[in-house]
């Protein structure tokens, strides 16, 4: 079933529900006390949720060790993660309790909580959960943290994305922090995605939300005119999890892991197409195509990428501009590089009228 969204209404209210009724296993609870505590270089490196299938704690990542919650499978997927845009620490690096509090102590001694808030009451037991929510309960086993109010790139089974919250991107595939691209759950109901160079202004979006059903499959989108609420939760079949990820490019995918099907990969959907996004390349780039190949960046003439692994930071300038004021070059030694059928999409920050 499809439904018709109005963008002049307030009322109508955009939301994602990946309905299941999957039974729920055994939780075990993690006992936070002196003696509780995750190292990379002594284990244990991490708390398991009791199916087995996602994981809370350290994982290398390049020359050192991210903190996170994982997804298991052929390869480990980071869902959420507390200090994205921190380098990775060393395997000095521990998670222990203090003050009631639950904390990450880095190899310099740095205490950084991982709840980032204070908590309304101290934090007695701990749970790696089957849907991926990693969870703190006080002593009377109230919850009073929970990582699924904080989602990062990636919203789980069961998880909200509520009016107001948003998703940011990757870097890139293989660097955790944040990038550009941000998918926001707007307070009149739309499900936006905008550049973070851009303010919540309609032409600034690159995508704002539909809603369809993917043929032949037990998923469906749905329009929720009430709670404004984006919903993603498990199938029927608990053998499969479904996570939807704001990736480093910029495009939202519903991923399927398929446990049943030796931990079987899927992408089932995803908007808006990849040459729709906007702002992909960075200051002083454009996006190019060769023969309908995949869109990449190149740089102006002049400048050269900041950083060739990851062309969407964007180019500088390959020449140090106090030699030009210094030496005071003949005029005639430099020249204006005209760069042919480039069309500027991006809405204008300045105008002058030159005459």
């Amino acid at each position: 079933m499809f439904a018709n969204l109005s963008r002049g209404s307030a009322c109508v209210v955009f939301s994602i529900l990946f309905v299941s009724f999957e039974s729920a296993g055994g939780e075990s609870l993690i006992n936070l006390n002196s003696d509780t505590g995750l190292s990379p270089g002594v284990p244990p490196a991490s708390w398991p949720s009791s199916s087995s299938h996602f994981e809370f704690g350290f994982h290398p990542h390049g020359s050192g060790f991210l903190l996170g919650v994982w997804l298991l499978g052929r390869e480990r997927t980071l869902v959420w993660t507390p200090f994205r845009d921190d380098p990775p620490v060393s395997s000095d690096a521990k998670v222990l309790a203090a003050n009631g509090c639950l904390v990450l102590r880095t190899e310099h001694n740095d205490d950084k909580n991982i709840t980032e808030d204070q908590l309304r009451s101290p934090a007695s037991y701990a749970s790696m959960q089957d849907s991926g929510n990693f969870v703190l309960y006080d002593q009377d086993k109230n919850i009073i943290w929970e990582s699924f109010k904080f989602p990062t790139d990636t919203v789980l089974g069961g998880q909200n994305l509520s009016k107001g919250s948003q998703l940011f991107c990757n870097l890139s595939e293989t660097d955790c922090s944040t990038r550009q691209f941000r998918l926001k759950m707007q307070a009149d109901g739309n499900l936006v995605s905008y550049s973070n160079y851009d303010e919540d202004i309609g032409f600034a979006a690159y995508w704002a939300s539909g809603t369809w059903i993917p043929s032949n499959s037990t998923l469906q989108l749905y329009l929720d005119n009430i709670n404004g609420m984006l919903l993603v939760r498990n199938s029927h079949d608990a053998g499969i999890i479904y996570r939807a990820t704001l990736d480093y490019d910029g495009v939202f995918r519903l991923y399927s892991h398929n446990f049943n099907s030796k931990n079987k990969v899927e992408i089932l959907w995803s908007v808006p197409k990849p040459d729709q996004v906007r702002s992909l390349c960075g200051l002083n780039s454009y996006r190019e195509r060769n023969n309908g190949s995949q869109a990449h960046c190149s740089c102006l003439p002049g400048t050269v990428f900041v950083n060739q692994s990851s062309p969407s930071l964007g180019c500088g300038k390959e020449f140090i501009e106090e030699n030009c004021v210094e030496n005071k070059v003949d005029a005639a030694q430099y020249q204006i590089i005209s760069v042919n059928n480039l069309t500027w999409d991006d809405f204008l920050y300045v105008k002058e009228l030159l005459g």
